[in-house]
């Protein structure tokens, strides 16, 4: 079984905030959320509660992009276009495939001194 390791763009995160000490922060802020954010998709999926749901990822693709991690931004961008298309079984097929890839980013984030 291969590991999943999102890549991270730690240069253009670190032109955007300036500073290594910021980055870190908020890079662990996001790294502690994402369980919780993961946990409210799958509640308010199993609810139908789309806005919801959509509301969610589109915060988590600026945080991804935030921390420099673009590729995950862009998952997160196609997911959320999935969402506003109202379609249930895409959105749960999407987030399947989105969701690994939230859960090894935490550790990728903490990885980074």
């Amino acid at each position: 079984m291969s590991t999943i390791s999102p890549v991270i763009n730690l240069q253009g995160a670190l032109d955007r905030m300036g500073d290594m000490e910021i980055y870190l922060e908020i890079a662990e802020i996001f790294a502690e959320n994402i369980p919780n954010a993961l946990r409210v998709i799958e509640e308010r999926m199993a609810e139908n509660d789309l806005k919801e749901v959509t509301r969610i990822i589109h915060s988590l693709k600026g945080s991804c992009a935030t921390v420099g991690a673009e590729s995950l931004a862009a998952v997160c961008s196609a997911l959320e276009k999935t969402c506003t298309e109202g379609n249930l079984s895409a959105i749960q097929a999407g987030y399947a495939s989105l969701k690994p890839l939230l859960e090894a980013l935490p550790g990728a984030l903490r990885a980074i001194k």
